[in-house]
């Protein structure tokens, strides 16, 4: 399957300075840590998971489980979309 970065994504900092992240405005900004600005790029141009972690692994130190925990976590909040 492949998947995309949603085009209703919007990513800002916090009060706190910290990295958040939102596609509605209904639904409260989520904390995502840098590494998931890699991960949401490698999105960008439509990939499955195994050709975003090529590109990812190409670019930074990117392992496969780490991949897999912020990957997850950008589908449950809905920051991919396919």
């Amino acid at each position: 399957m492949r998947y995309k970065t949603s085009k209703s994504l919007i990513i800002q900092f916090n009060q706190k300075g910290e990295l958040v992240a939102t596609t509605s405005m209904s639904r409260p900004p989520q904390k995502i840590e840098p590494d998931g600005i890699f991960v949401l790029r490698a999105f960008g141009n439509e990939n499955s998971p195994k050709e975003a972690m090529k590109i990812l692994a190409e670019e930074c130190e990117f392992d496969e489980d780490g991949f897999k925990v912020v990957f997850e976590k950008m589908l449950k909040e809905n920051f991919l979309s396919f």
